[in-house]
């Protein structure tokens, strides 16, 4: 796992072994690592706010940590579960989602789980939050879903690949992309949920989809390729 800090100036990195550094982005050297790291790999880094980072693991810890003293302030624990991703849904509220098939919405001061989404049949292995608020959630159960923020209801549900489903990313308003364990990147139109594109070049599962430029997304995969694509 990697995020890039919102100054710009700095990254950290989570790896296999639990461990978080926090390196520079100028000298390319590492400036420090965090403490009371996971005990397991690191799945996901997000920024909560200018000195706050999160982490999830297969440890089934949520771990928020402050990046400038390199120091862990708090920590959440659910389900003694794999969790594969988490997001910052508001000021308030955090979601992470894992092996159990749950999506958790937790409290960041109670540091308690206020609500458990059940509509996925599998593990839920991704998510995404969009521009209109609503969010996005894909897993094992090959579909992935849309949900209402502040309902926390499930608007749609979309069989979107033949295997699982592994990486979610907006890439334009109302486009969404998705990854599949099938090799496959699917660009998806959020009004419709009709499948716009599908790309077939990787020959392994699909890992991470970014956007370069504003009509650019980056793809990249197990089978060791990373491919620039025109929308």
């Amino acid at each position: 796992a990697m995020l890039v800090l919102s100054n710009g100036l700095s990254l950290v990195t989570g790896n296999s072994d639990g461990t978080l550094k926090l390196w520079s982005v100028v000298s390319k050297e590492s400036i420090g690592m965090f403490d009371n790291y996971h005990t397991a790999c690191v799945r996901k880094i997000i920024q909560l706010s200018d000195d706050l980072i999160a982490s999830c693991s297969d440890d089934a810890h949520i771990k928020i940590w402050n990046v400038n003293q390199l120091e862990l302030t708090d920590g959440l624990k659910g389900e003694d579960t794999k969790i594969y991703d988490i997001l910052l849904l508001d000021e308030g509220r955090l979601i992470s989602c894992g092996e159990d098939c749950a999506i958790n919405v937790w409290s960041i001061d109670k540091k308690g789980i206020l609500n458990t989404l059940t509509e996925h049949e599998k593990a839920v292995v991704c998510l995404c939050k969009l521009s209109d608020g609503r969010f996005v959630s894909g897993g094992k159960d090959k579909c992935f879903k849309i949900w209402d923020s502040k309902s926390l209801t499930c608007k749609k549900s979309v069989n979107a690949h033949s295997d699982w489903v592994n990486v979610l990313y907006e890439v334009k308003k109302g486009i969404l992309a998705s990854g599949g364990r099938d090799n496959l990147v699917k660009l998806w139109d959020l009004e419709t949920f009709e499948c716009k594109r599908t790309i077939e070049w990787h020959c392994n599962t699909i890992v991470s989809i970014i956007k370069e430029e504003e009509d650019k997304i980056i793809s990249a995969s197990c089978d060791n390729t990373i491919n620039i694509w025109n929308l």
